[in-house]
């Protein structure tokens, strides 16, 4: 998709760093996943995001749902509102991708979405939140309020929406991950009554020396 091999890799108890940079020399791009902060000497591995799950269990609501379930086309408008949603990820803020590779990817999900019908939005399009429920447990992806209608509680209005859509369809839990740099998503989810389950570290390793053709 990115056009060069990329990868990712889980950071634990047995990792050896050196190990880990011989195996790498087929990628150009690693990112590497750890509940812990690693201690590292290359400099090339470094520290780029820290991923925030939040998590919480989900009562009946009385509260009417404010949002439909998108059945439209990939609209200009979607895209927009897909790309806002990843504004702070990290394959938006990674210097290193600068052929499209964010675009490319939130275009990928925001579609799947469609196509599986985990797309919920205001009738209007001011927000969107894709959805996906299994085995009792939802999990939200992408969100976003649009530029024009941030700053009115529209964004805990998704997440209660989302909240009702998820329980009408068997889920007695609910997860939303998110980035720490973004203080406002973690004060809105902490606010909505969910709770810190997991804390990730995600390094990313630019293998230098990878010739692309």
């Amino acid at each position: 998709m990115f056009g060069y091999p990329v990868g990712k890799s889980k950071i634990d108890d047995s990792w050896d760093e050196q190990k880990f940079l011989l195996e790498a020399s087929d990628f150009r791009l690693l990112y590497l996943f750890s509940d812990e902060i690693v201690k590292r000497s290359n400099s090339l591995i470094v520290h780029h995001d820290t991923k925030l799950v939040f998590w919480k269990s989900l009562t009946e609501s009385k509260q009417k749902a404010q949002l439909d379930l998108y059945q439209g086309p990939l609209t200009d408008e979607i895209c927009k509102l897909a790309f806002l949603s990843g504004a702070k990820s990290r394959f938006k803020t990674d210097p290193f991708f600068q052929n499209q590779e964010f675009e490319k990817l939130y275009l990928i999900w925001i579609k799947k979405a469609i196509e599986k019908k985990q797309l919920l939005a205001f009738p209007q399009l001011e927000g969107m939140v894709t959805l996906e429920v299994e085995n009792g447990h939802a999990k939200v992806g992408l969100l976003a309020v649009s530029e024009s209608h941030q700053g009115k509680g529209l964004g805990s209005q998704l997440v209660s929406g989302a909240e009702h859509f998820a329980w009408q369809h068997g889920a007695s839990s609910i997860e939303i991950a998110t980035q720490e740099r973004n203080k406002a998503a973690v004060k809105l989810y902490q606010k909505q009554g969910y709770e810190l389950s997991s804390r990730t570290y995600i390094y990313h390793f630019c293998n230098s020396s990878y010739y692309i053709d």
